[in-house]
This record gives structure tokens, C-alpha cells and sequence, in this order.
């Protein structure tokens, strides 16, 4: 025979014998369901009549890390390809670098500002440069 097999969920646990097997999995999967139905509390500090902000609702706050880093601050994340491409449009005060795409072991991986300039290094590593800054983004 299968003997007893043993599941075990926090403070819970329970023995199952090979003839109980199908009779308690129905029952987690009713109680799952149960759990899954009740209505979600809002996060502390929150009004109950709040709902928790959409991802859309995050502005992406966009910020030019520290200079001579190859990562971004703690909270923040770099900006993918594509927003690095997109971003002159929001912030005129950059362009992009020509060519755009690069792929160095000696530049900071990911989008990168120099002089005002953007540029995407596509190398796994990169390293960080002195005067050269990641571009991060707030995250929600």
C-alpha cells in the first residue's frame, strides 16, 4: 500500500491513508474556493471605500540614477528598451544617442545617460563608468 502521506499547511496537518485521499482533497478544494470568495481587506491606512490603486494608475516616475552605478537605486527598476526609446518624448532635455543600440562589457548594462544622451547596452554585465548614469523607474 501508499502508507500514510503527510500535508502539512502552517499550525495544520494532516494523515491521509490511500482511501482518504480523494475525500480530504475535495474538502481543500472547497475550503480553497471559500477563502478564494471572501471579500479582500484593504491594506492598513487605507479607507475601506479605496480601492487599491491599478498599475495604470502608477505615473513611472523616471529618474537618472547615480552616476558611475550599473544598477539602480534601492525601490526604483531600470527602464525596459523600449520606455529607454521612448523617453525624449517625455523629457525633451534628452536624445538619443546614434547608434542607439550597443552591446559593451565596458558601459553600464541596460538604458543609459550620458550628456544628455540615451543609449541601450544590451551586454548581460556591463560595469558601471563614472560618468555614465542608469535610468530607473519609480515602481507602484
Amino acid at each position: 500500500g501508499w502508507g500514510a502521506l503527510e500535508l502539512s499547511h502552517d499550525a495544520c496537518s494532516w494523515v491521509m491513508h490511500r482511501s482518504d485521499t480523494s475525500a480530504v482533497i475535495d474538502s481543500l478544494l472547497v475550503a480553497a474556493r471559500s477563502v478564494a470568495a471572501l471579500p479582500q481587506r484593504p491594506p492598513a491606512g487605507r479607507p475601506a471605500s479605496q480601492a487599491p490603486p491599478a498599475e495604470d494608475d502608477c505615473d513611472g516616475t523616471i529618474l537618472l540614477g547615480p552616476s558611475g552605478k550599473n544598477d539602480c537605486p534601492v525601490g526604483m527598476l531600470p527602464v525596459d528598451e523600449v520606455d529607454c526609446r521612448l523617453l525624449p518624448e517625455r523629457r525633451p532635455s534628452l536624445r538619443l544617442r546614434d547608434p542607439f543600440r550597443l552591446e559593451s562589457r565596458l558601459s553600464p548594462r541596460g538604458c543609459v545617460e550620458l550628456d544628455g544622451e540615451l543609449h541601450w547596452n544590451s551586454h548581460a554585465f556591463g560595469r558601471p563608468l563614472e560618468d555614465r548614469r542608469p535610468v530607473c523607474k519609480t515602481t507602484c
